[in-house]
């Protein structure tokens, strides 16, 4: 019998589950999930200018991948904290467990705050627990100096001028550590009076949504000041003709005066006058990347400079990609400044304007549009809302833009949020065909997001889907009355 061989014993196999993956390897997947939801965001903030659609997915989504991970078990927990508490809107500085232990417990991994419009009773809170909000770089704030000075405001709460001092002298000495900063609903005349001089001087990425246009003629001697800026995002306020006159009373430029070398620069304006032009254009020896939107075009309208430009000024020889989105007749311009001589770098133009084609009636004293056309052929035009076939583009005015690679859409995205647009988009500018493949690719999605919430019996999956359907239901609602 002892010569009998005996089978080797079965070895058990191992279970492997989430607990079990060494240290590092859960922190490259809540690192993985943080990035997917932030790329999602990216991606929508591209593909649609639809602002409440945004907005509510932004509310909605909850980071589900990352808080199931958080919640599973401490050590999950400690390595999802970076990437789940990385930015404080008011929600949050409002939730009861904020206060209670969420700002001891998880503040050093706030790297972002959002106090946009925030009370003074929000902004007390605020500063009560910025101590152990050490890691703040990035901050989104309204002039809280107007919140200070609202004396009823600080009578109900019981807080004195010392107090009101404090926190106006806390949220400066914020700033003066942030590495970007984000100014809403601001006069330009107040800025200087917000961050310090040292502040104007080290800040390297700045965005401005002012709320009127009072010191717009004086933002040369704002600028002049932002030494070591890199990245500057304006919005203009919506009154083009005393936006028009103020940027147009701005000194002419004197040949001492210095202005920071921008690689980046955004500009949203209401529509587009030679002023606003100009001011682009003024920062055309550096920059890398330029977007600019306007939001209409008005024929009627006469600018300061009637027969002033209505395209850029360059030469523009570092600028590689170039952002044009908003009304399509105030794109002709910008558009048409693709020259070879005005924008030699040029790699990659990102066209979204509400509708294709022009409607071809200008100003009167407008200069004379040049026709599109370049040697130096582009990597990439990408135009959006989608065309839906690529031949189509073959006999527009596209086609005399030279690129190696054409695109009309990344994804279903962005043909289905575009005929969301607001009033934006008309449905005689799209094709039948185009919106009925765009919807049915989207409906084809949410078959296989069902099934899978079903196998799995996923009720949050479904729960989000049920969301994102709220406008279908009511229509369905609308069709059975």
């Amino acid at each position: 019998m002892s010569d009998i061989p005996q089978k080797p014993p079965t070895l058990a196999l191992r279970r492997v589950s989430l607990d079990s993956l060494p240290t590092e390897v859960k922190a490259h997947i809540a690192r993985l999930c943080a990035e997917q939801y932030a790329t999602l965001k990216e991606k929508l903030d591209q593909l649609t200018d639809v602002r409440d659609a945004v907005t509510h997915f932004r509310k909605a989504n909850t980071m589900t991948s990352l808080g199931s991970l958080f919640r599973s078990s401490k050590e999950w927990a400690t390595i999802c904290a970076p990437f789940r508490f990385t930015k404080l809107d008011l929600a949050g500085l409002r939730a009861p467990i904020f206060r209670m232990r969420l700002a001891r417990l998880r503040g050093e991994h706030f790297t972002e705050v959002d106090l946009r419009d925030a009370p003074l009773n929000d902004l007390i809170v605020f500063v009560g627990a910025l101590p152990l909000l050490t890691n703040l770089r990035t901050v989104h704030v309204s002039d809280f100096r107007s919140a200070a000075v609202n004396r009823d405001a600080y009578a109900l709460l019981k807080v004195d001028d010392v107090e009101r001092a404090y926190m106006v002298s806390a949220m400066k000495a914020l700033l003066s550590r942030a590495h970007r900063i984000s100014l809403d609903n601001v006069s330009p005349s107040v800025v200087s009076a917000i961050l310090a001089p040292d502040v104007l001087a080290r800040i390297q990425n700045l965005q401005l949504v002012f709320s009127n246009c009072v010191g717009l003629r004086s933002i040369d001697k704002l600028l002049s000041n932002l030494g070591a800026l890199k990245r500057l995002d304006i919005r203009f306020p919506h009154d083009i003709a005393q936006l028009d006159a103020e940027l147009s009373l701005r000194p002419a430029r004197q040949p001492g005066d210095t202005f920071p070398a921008l690689r980046s620069l955004r500009l949203v304006a209401p529509d587009i006058a030679p002023s606003v032009l100009q001011f682009a254009s003024q920062f055309a020896p550096s920059l890398e990347d330029l977007e600019l939107r306007f939001e209409y075009y008005d024929a009627e309208f006469e600018p300061q400079d009637p027969a002033g430009i209505n395209g850029l000024i360059g030469p523009f020889p570092l600028l590689k990609k170039l952002t044009l989105e908003g009304n399509r007749d105030a794109l002709d311009g910008p558009l048409a400044s693709t020259d070879d001589t005005t924008m030699p770098a040029l790699c990659e133009i990102l066209f979204k304007p509400s509708r294709l084609f022009s409607e071809g009636v200008r100003r009167d004293q407008e200069p004379v549009l040049p026709d599109l056309g370049r040697d130096s052929p582009l990597d990439l035009m990408t135009i959006h809302p989608s065309y839906g076939s690529l031949e189509g583009l073959a006999g527009s005015e596209f086609s005399q833009i030279a690129t190696r690679e054409l695109r009309t859409s990344d994804n279903f995205y962005s043909a289905t949020l575009a005929y969301s647009r607001s009033t934006a988009v008309q449905t005689q500018d799209v094709e039948f065909d185009d919106v009925e493949a765009a919807v049915s690719s989207t409906i084809e999605f949410l078959s296989g997001w069902l099934e899978r919430a079903t196998i799995y019996k996923d009720t949050a999956s479904l729960v989000k889907m049920a969301r994102a359907l709220c406008q279908v239901e009511l229509e369905r609602i609308a069709y059975e009355a």
